[in-house]
């Protein structure tokens, strides 16, 4: 398979995610719905992004995204809904999201502009 069908396959997948976590928002008090909702239209952008690239672009960023979601899955997971306790800086599961939702684009975007430069 080419690596752009590769890449609208997940598109729909993360489509798929984004529509499950959107309803599971709205109908569940399961914390697992906000960080999905968060995160997926990045992962969308970057993939969007990518469909413009080569496959050698693709294969680098896939092998630097096989890394970072599943820790930052992991890292939501165990991260507290709310917070309490004796220091006043709380990184809940909603910063933290958006933080590692940032990091994601921004490294994606450097592999993608580096690979470009350096051919």
């Amino acid at each position: 398979m080419s690596h752009k069908k590769t890449i609208w396959v997940f598109i729909a997948i993360c489509l798929a995610l984004y529509v499950w976590a959107d309803f599971w928002l709205k109908s569940s008090a399961f914390s697992l719905g906000l960080p999905l909702a968060i995160a997926t239209p990045i992962i969308i952008l970057t993939l969007v992004i990518l469909l413009f690239f080569s496959n050698q672009i693709f294969k680098t960023w896939s092998k630097f995204a096989i890394i970072f979601i599943p820790l930052s899955v992991l890292a939501e997971v165990f991260t507290p809904d709310y917070c309490h306790g004796f220091f006043e800086i709380c990184i809940n599961k909603y910063i933290l999201t958006w933080f590692l939702s940032a990091i994601f684009l921004f490294v994606s975007l450097g592999i993608i502009i580096y690979k470009k430069v350096r051919g």
